[in-house]
Formats: structure tokens, sequence, C-alpha cells
């Protein structure tokens, strides 16, 4: 009876000392395990904390791309406006200059013809054509109609003048009409100013003028 006694004792033993092994054991895998659980959120915070800080960096050099990008397209927008400010003066300023060469002349039916005065003898229409200056007032171009710097008296004023005895009409070596008025002195005046002399063959001449003719000539 003792021995059974003593075989209990020594069994209660040794599931007292095992269940104190399990319960220790089981409180340090409970500690390990909250020791992993705390390294492992650590270590996902601080990935979180990287890729949030590499999330910051991108979205700033994203940003300061943006703005270089905005900043060269004002640079290029203000020089294009700039350019097109100055080549937009430049032509007011060439239309303006064109403008103040403007001359008037007519062809030969009086009607107004504008053309530009280059400064050098020389006039432009717009459609490009170059007359040059003749000593008597006429703009010629070969292929193109004389100009002149003064209209000729209309029709009906041509009419009132011949009734007059003042306007006659001669004609030019192309046989272009031409229309002089008679001073009364034996000396005819054209529009434009230049006096003519009548000589005994009945021509007109004029120092650097063409001569003109009473009749077609021949």
């Amino acid at each position: 009876m003792k021995k059974i006694t003593v075989l209990v004792m020594a069994c209660c033993l040794i599931f007292s000392l095992t269940a104190c092994g399990s319960k220790k054991d089981k409180t340090e895998n409970n500690t390990t395990e909250a020791a992993t659980v705390e390294e492992k959120t650590t270590e996902e915070k601080t990935e979180e904390a990287k890729a949030e800080k590499e999330k910051k960096t991108e979205a700033k050099k994203k940003e300061k791309t943006k703005a270089k990008a905005k900043e060269k397209t004002e640079a290029a927008k203000t020089e294009t406006e700039a350019t097109t400010e100055a080549e937009t003066e430049a032509t007011t300023e060439e239309e303006a200059s064109k403008k103040d060469n403007t001359v008037t002349v007519y062809n030969a039916d009086g009607n107004e013809v504008y053309v530009t005065d280059n400064g050098d003898g020389t006039y432009s229409t717009d459609d490009g054509v170059l007359y040059y200056l003749g000593e008597d007032g006429v703009l010629r171009a070969k292929g193109h109609e004389d100009l002149y710097t003064s209209g000729y008296t209309s029709s009906s004023d041509e009419s009132a003048s011949d009734d007059k005895g003042n306007t006659i009409t001669v004609h030019s070596a192309d046989g272009n009409e031409v229309y002089v008025t008679d001073n009364g002195d034996g000396t005819y005046t054209t529009s434009d100013g230049v006096v003519y002399y009548l000589g005994e063959d009945g021509v007109l001449r004029a120092k650097g003028a063409e001569d003109l003719y009473m009749s077609t000539a021949e």
C-alpha cells in the first residue's frame, strides 16, 4: 500500500512537472510568436514608410518635371508671341511706308492707277509691274500701257474745251492720243505741265519729251 501511494505521488509530480513545462513552453512560444509578429509588423511599417517616401519622391519629381515643362511651354509661347508681334509691327511699318510712297497716276483713259514710288526713278504697281519715269513725266513699262502723272480731261470736258478752242488732240509717235492745251502763243501744254512748241512742219516739240503730231504719225 505504501508503494502504491509513493507511485501515485511520483506520477502526480511527473504530471505537474510536465504541465509546468508545457505551460512554460507555451508561454515561450506565445512570446516568440508575439515577437515575430511585432518584428513583422515593424518590418511592414518600415516597408510601407519606404514605399510612401518613394511615392512622395516620385510625386515631387513628376511635379518638378511638370513645372519645367510648363515653364518651357510658357517661354516658347512668349517667344512666339514676341516674334509674331515683331512680324506684325514690321508688316505694319512696311505697309505704312508703302502707303506713304503711294502715288496716283492715270492711264490713257484717265482712270486712276496706284503705284509705289521706289525712290530711284522707278514705280511699281500692286501686280509687280516696274515702270520707269521718263523726262516727259510719262511712266513706261515694256508690254504695258503708259501711265501719266496727271489725268487727261474727261470726254465732256474735252468737248467743252474744244468748243472754246483751248484743248486739242494730238498724237504720239505710237499713234496714241495726247491732249494738249493751246496757249494761243504758238505753245501747247500737256496735262503734266510739259510745254511744247509748234514747228513749221506741224510737229510739237519739247526738250526731253517725245514729239507730238497734229495727225497720226506715218
